[in-house]
């Protein structure tokens, strides 16, 4: 089936080889910086799901594919699991963990990838967030009771989130 990829709307188009016709088309997601693009469509050699790579927005991800039911979606965890390979995460029974066997750049991820498995396997990853000034974005962890904290700090980037939304509703008054 041929598979053509659009790079400036990051559009991947599915089409029927006899008739000519798409049978589907999938939207890539956003990769950094919010760039849509699909710079390259590679089908695997059993045609089970498309790769797909976007160069500009720093993004690799897969389309798993069934071309007998027309079905294709997004797999989510696809890059993920591409880098726990490359990092060789493999079970440490002696310490109950996961523990990369790749040094350098794929050992470093793949300890963050541990990190993030232990957590979501510990019932913790849900309290892991992004801080919501935009001017930060670090990672925290939700400590509070019903798990609304919306800043890495309060008193740093909250205060300067509620005062720049302060000052932005006077100067429109």
């Amino acid at each position: 089936m041929p598979i053509i990829s659009f790079v400036a709307s990051g559009h991947v188009l599915f089409m029927d080889a006899e008739t000519r016709r798409p049978v589907a088309c999938i939207r890539t997601s956003a990769g950094a910086g919010g760039l849509r693009q699909a710079h390259m469509s590679t089908p695997s050699p059993d045609e089970t799901y498309v790769t797909v790579a976007n160069q500009n927005g720093k993004l690799f991800e897969r389309i798993l594919t069934n071309y007998k039911t027309g079905a294709f979606v997004h797999d989510p965890a696809a890059t993920l699991n591409r880098a726990a390979d490359l990092a060789g995460l493999a079970v440490d029974f002696a310490r109950a963990e996961l523990a990369p066997q790749a040094g350098g750049c794929a050992g470093a991820v793949g300890c963050v990838l541990a990190s993030v498995f232990a957590a979501m396997t510990g019932g913790t990853w849900s309290r892991l967030k992004a801080c919501r000034n935009e001017g930060c974005r670090w990672a925290f962890y939700d400590e509070s009771r019903n798990r609304s904290a919306r800043w890495c700090s309060m008193q740093l980037c909250g205060n300067r989130t509620k005062t720049r939304a302060y000052r932005t509703r006077r100067a429109r008054a």
